[in-house]
């Protein structure tokens, strides 16, 4: 739980994703060799195609965090790709 927000929570959910029916489906997550080889086109992306999601992620791989923290990458580098790419 992160600091300051835990008067904030009013209910917390564990969500089995591959029995929801619009899914079916849940977390991915790297094969072996996979976080040197392909890791580095998710992060970096091919010319103007960027990719984000929980899969794009090294610290956050399979979760939310993930997802959130690719997709602020991906805002980051489309605004202002320079200051993003060398992060």
């Amino acid at each position: 739980m992160l600091r300051g927000f835990a008067g904030a929570v009013k209910e917390i959910r564990v969500i089995d994703w591959s029995q929801e029916p619009f899914f079916g489906a849940c977390y991915s997550f790297p094969a072996p060799g996979s976080m040197t080889t392909i890791m580095p086109i998710l992060r970096n992306g091919l010319g103007h195609v960027h990719f984000a999601g929980e899969h794009c992620s090294a610290a956050f791989v399979g979760y939310m965090e993930g997802a959130l923290e690719s997709g602020l990458r991906v805002a980051e580098t489309i605004v202002n790709p320079k200051i993003a790419r060398a992060a």
